[in-house]
């Protein structure tokens, strides 16, 4: 997407400053502005809890957030998650330095909401 919106040429290193600098100021925005939310309108759900409880988590948007009766759509969500219970999560390789980097920019918010990196993320050894 990125190089039809410009008009000239940019490497990937450019482009993966960019996208940790747009991160790191969408994320200060969010935690600076967050408490200006009203606490019944707001949900923050951790991907890795969802992952392994689905069911249970989206009981707690649909009770605590959207205020709803879980009971009336559970079987449907229960039947779609049993269907993809064979699901193997794609592997990936990203480079060491990248990695670092993303380390390095995004510390504050690995510690803020207790992330790891990806158990399915093959780190590449710099040559």
């Amino acid at each position: 997407m990125l190089p039809t919106l410009w008009l000239h040429e940019v490497d990937n290193q450019f482009i993966d400053k960019m996208i940790l600098d747009v991160f790191k100021r969408i994320m200060d925005n969010y935690l600076e502005q967050k408490s200006l939310i009203p606490p019944e309108n707001l949900m923050e759900l951790r991907f890795e809890d969802f992952e392994k409880h689905p069911i249970e988590e989206l009981e707690k948007i649909f009770t605590q957030l959207l205020e709803e009766d879980f009971a009336s759509v559970k079987k449907y969500f229960s039947d779609y998650f049993n269907s993809q219970k064979d699901y193997k999560k794609n592997e990936y390789t990203v480079d060491a330095t990248l990695v670092n980097m993303i380390r390095e920019e995004w510390t504050k918010y690995f510690e803020i909401y207790k992330y790891e990196l990806p158990a399915e993320m093959i780190i590449e050894k710099n040559t």
